[in-house]
């Protein structure tokens, strides 16, 4: 079992949902990630499971890779080992790519934990309280609270299903939004001293270099839905938020409220994700990324426009 690089709620619940109901049914289960499980998700039942370390001598049946399609973004490690028998991809990316020898990709579903749900529900899997928690946390994380354009009738309903299985919405809640160390908050005005505004103030950006982390004892983990502050900015239609990475390379997390599709944007440096929340990682230094992706941004600006022009004559 394994998701991509920097797990987040919706990657790291899936992940020991499933694993959890494929033990149910007698299937031994080893969850792998590259990094460690962020502080906040250290709550989730099973995290304590997930291993850093993959053996090149173990044998596989089958690997599942939940939350992304693309065997790269799990890791050289894992993408290069030898025997991961059966590729099976779990996702609700809308590009995701075809990874896996099986792929159980529902663009539709607001979580990839929903998607989960859908598999354990053909395998005839009973969910507890182990599991619900787990996928109700999928759901928290990837719609912001119950907050995005992703919710509909299916979120609740499914969210439902978790509660009355015992899942405790109030306590998942608090574990992921009111547990930050100090080092966070230490860290926050840093990055927010960053911002910049493009286009009117339409596009918005921020950035955390390693320099920052280091002065304030943070790790990037703390920076948790650090985007949404910029995108809270009434004029703002996108966000952008920039994390330089110890190898010199940046992370970027694009978010945009209703009429940017930044997941085309993403796809342009080889990323991915949603309409409305996407990523990717860019090979270059921050000031020359900040300029690769303000150009990318504005012809997405621009022919957004031209579509709306269209669709009103």
């Amino acid at each position: 079992m394994a998701t991509h690089q920097g797990p987040d709620g919706d990657a790291l619940g899936s992940a020991l949902a499933l694993a959890f109901g494929l033990k149910k049914i007698g299937k031994k289960v080893r969850i792998y990630n590259q990094d460690p499980v962020p502080s906040y998700l250290r709550f989730l039942p099973g995290s304590e499971q997930v291993s850093r370390i993959l053996n090149e001598k173990e044998r596989f049946d089958a690997s599942f890779i939940v939350d992304c399609a693309d065997l790269h973004r799990v890791g050289n490690i894992f993408q290069e080992h030898s025997g991961l028998g059966i590729k099976i991809v779990v996702d609700h990316h809308a590009r995701s790519g075809k990874a896996g020898d099986l792929n159980f990709i529902d663009a539709h579903a607001a979580s990839s934990g929903m998607v989960v749900v859908e598999v354990l529900k053909a395998l005839r899997v009973a969910l507890d309280r182990k599991i619900a928690t787990n996928i109700y946390a999928t759901i928290v994380a990837d719609t912001g609270n119950f907050r995005y354009a992703n919710v509909n009738a299916k979120v609740f309903e499914t969210a439902k299903r978790m509660v009355e299985a015992g899942a405790v919405p109030w306590r998942i809640s608090r574990e992921i939004y009111e547990r930050h160390p100090k080092e966070r908050f230490r860290l926050l005005p840093r990055v927010i001293e960053t911002l910049k505004l493009f286009f009117d103030d339409r596009v918005a950006m921020i950035a955390v270099t390693q320099d920052m982390l280091r002065q304030t004892g943070a790790t990037r983990d703390m920076t948790e839905d650090f985007i949404e502050y910029p995108r809270s900015i009434g004029s703002v239609e996108v966000s952008v938020f920039l994390q330089e990475a110890e190898d010199g390379r940046v992370r970027v997390s694009l978010r945009s409220k209703e009429s940017i599709d930044v997941s085309r944007i993403a796809a342009g440096f080889g990323g991915g994700g949603h309409a409305r929340a996407a990523g990717c990682i860019i090979e270059a230094g921050m000031e020359r990324v900040q300029d690769r992706l303000i150009k990318a941004i504005q012809a997405e600006l621009e022919q957004n426009l031209v579509y709306s022009q269209k669709s009103l004559c």
